[in-house]
């Protein structure tokens, strides 16, 4: 349904150019009156907000991420920025690229090679390289030099794709390493912050949000 953004030809002859085509950003109200663009996704119902009104703003205004407008695209927004770290490995954040992807369990680092901090990485049978099991992580939304919007840490359960099951919360099902994106670090944390806050998407304003589940 296209509700994300900054997810415009993603593949050869991709008819999705988002806001325009975002199913989530193009709602009118009973009298025909324009919903204002955003949304909110959340684990207990509503489990989809359209629309976003003061109050629902003012729950996340202690978590926000303000967007980069994107420079090729009119009314578009950048990616929000994060970064991921392996605590007991190495001190230094890999910061890029953050996609919060409600549509996969598993979790995809896009890093270069070499940069790769030795102990996180296992080549699989299938010839992909995975996060081994155990092996602590720790992710941030926000900003670099600000306070984070989102923070959360876990132990990789699996190595490699898992047997069928629910995946456990607060951590994706497994990670693995994927080439960069071509400006840079770019990783996909999967639907795992979800499953910790509720999440607001701000189309007017550029902005990201999460805030504390509500019962």
């Amino acid at each position: 349904m296209g509700v994300g953004f900054n997810r415009e030809s993603l593949v050869a002859g991709s008819l999705f150019g988002s806001p325009a085509n975002n199913a989530f950003l193009s709602v009118v109200d009973s009298t025909g009156t324009e919903v204002s663009q955003g949304y909110i996704l959340a684990q207990n119902a509503p489990n989809v907000t359209l629309g976003i009104t003061q109050a629902d703003a003012s729950r996340f205004a202690a978590n926000i991420i303000t967007l980069a407008p994107n420079s090729s695209l009119p009314g578009e927004w950048d990616y929000m920025r994060g970064c991921f770290s392996f605590p007991e490995l190495s001190g230094s954040d890999l910061c890029g690229s953050l996609l919060l992807d409600v549509g996969i369990n598993q979790m995809y680092l896009g890093l270069d090679h070499k940069a790769i901090p030795k102990g996180t990485s296992t080549k699989a049978s299938d010839g992909s390289y995975y996060v081994p099991q155990n092996v602590e992580m720790m992710v941030t939304a926000g900003n670099e030099g600000s306070p984070p919007a989102l923070s959360y840490h876990f132990f990789m359960p699996n190595f490699g794709p898992p047997p069928p099951g629910p995946p456990p919360s607060g951590a994706p099902t497994f990670g693995q390493w994927v080439p960069p994106s071509t400006t840079g670090t770019f990783f996909n944390t999967g639907i795992t912050p979800l499953t910790l806050d509720d999440y607001m998407y701000d189309s007017q304003c550029g902005q990201v949000g999460f805030a504390t589940q509500q019962p």
